[in-house]
């Protein structure tokens, strides 16, 4: 086992996450940025493989100056990617994004046909993003509009496909395309998160909880702590939104709050 994965699990992760880095576009049309979008994945890929990774979660991309059109056949060439790292474990999960300006995965349709557009689509997955479906349209505060938004989800992606959630408020309103996020002491918020902590449908999924407010103080701490040591804290200071959640700790064992990015404790120098 590499000294990631033992500083890992001396801090309670057991389901880690990667992000990669926000400067790849594999949806870009111009050719020299979407071949070093590629490489610079496939390096993504292979590190978290290393390490022990599961999952690099990405967003889509930006199509810029094409279409949506153009921009789904350029992120279905995943399949460069793929042929480049042939043999890893670690797979890929596009996440889902606001629809900001030209990026893709703003809606469900969008993800499913990246997914059917590639050769091994089985080497793909899907993080959720509970502010930027919310900002696209997805509204899951009541159980009504979370059951028809995972319906919605279900049809198109599949539920099976769904192996993390971002969970973040939007301070902007439903629809609105925009990304603010932090988390809320709003009713219609907190009910949204209890709905979705006890979907066990979701059961074996990975939560990472994003709490803006650290990153905006320079805090450089500002979500993803492991369950263990993060259920207190975030019961502390957002005991409202959990009431009728389970313990964190006594969740299903993937699914804790946890991840690679912003924790620092968890260097991948050490492997």
């Amino acid at each position: 086992m590499c000294g990631f994965l033992k500083e890992a699990q001396g801090l309670g992760v057991a389901h880690p996450l990667a992000h990669d880095s926000y400067l790849i576009n594999l949806a870009s049309p111009d050719p020299v940025l979407w071949k070093k979008s590629v490489d610079a994945f496939v390096i993504e890929m292979l590190r978290a493989d290393r390490l022990g990774i599961p999952y690099v979660v990405t967003h889509p991309g930006a199509h810029t100056t094409s279409s949506e059109e153009a921009g789904i056949a350029a992120i279905v060439r995943l399949d460069e990617t793929h042929r480049q790292s042939r043999g890893i474990k670690t797979k890929c999960l596009l996440e889902t994004t606001a629809g900001q300006g030209s990026c893709l995965g703003r809606t469900f349709e969008q993800l499913a046909a990246m997914i059917d557009g590639v050769q091994d689509p089985d080497r793909l997955g899907v993080c959720v993003d509970t502010c930027h479906i919310f900002a696209a349209g997805y509204p899951i505060a009541t159980e009504k509009d979370y059951k028809a938004t995972m319906q919605a989800l279900d049809k198109t992606v599949g539920i099976k496909l769904v192996r993390a959630f971002h969970v973040n408020d939007s301070l902007k309103p439903l629809g609105s395309g925009l990304i603010d996020t932090r988390t809320s002491d709003a009713d219609d918020r907190q009910r949204g998160v209890r709905l979705l902590m006890n979907d066990n449908r979701f059961s074996q999924s990975a939560d990472v909880f994003g709490n803006a407010e650290g990153r905006r103080e320079g805090k450089g701490f500002g979500y993803d702590k492991p369950a263990k040591r993060c259920d207190g804290w975030w019961r502390k200071r957002h005991n409202v939104i959990l009431k009728g959640v389970p313990r964190l700790e006594n969740l299903p064992s993937c699914r804790v709050l946890c991840s690679t990015v912003g924790c620092g404790k968890l260097d991948p120098s050490v492997a």
